[in-house]
């Protein structure tokens, strides 16, 4: 489920009257919280600080075409790949052109293949 300021934007919709709440296939779609003005009034549109702080929704905001709630970012200059949380480590990545075994740092990567793969496109025929 996608919240929006605490109100829920987008998640599993459909039988209300379902037996149990584990009934399949889960459809996703459009919650309450998407309809209407309240996209607009749920959602932030992130401006340099000098747009935010100016105060005025003339020409500026006129060409975003956006009731959105403005807020300045602030921080960003030394931000990088490495300053994502798990996403400090560089290691060297080799795929063997002739067999596909994709390495990291001389060890494998393997993946089992699935045997069995639930809703998958055979289900949507």
């Amino acid at each position: 489920m996608v919240l929006k300021s605490g109100f829920p934007a987008y998640g599993v919709t459909g039988d209300p009257n379902a037996a149990t709440d584990c009934c399949e296939p889960l459809v996703l779609g459009p919650l309450f919280g998407a309809h209407g003005a309240a996209p607009a009034d749920l959602s932030v549109a992130f401006v340099s600080r000098a747009a935010a702080e100016s105060g005025s929704f003339g020409a500026p905001y006129d060409a975003l075409g956006t009731r959105r709630r403005r807020v300045a970012v602030r921080g960003t200059r030394g931000i990088g790949p490495g300053s994502m949380i798990g996403n400090a480590r560089l290691g060297e990545v080799d795929v063997d052109p002739r067999s596909g075994l994709v390495s990291l740092d001389g060890q494998p990567l393997r993946s089992e293949p699935a045997d069995r793969v639930s809703l998958n496109r055979l289900y949507f025929l």
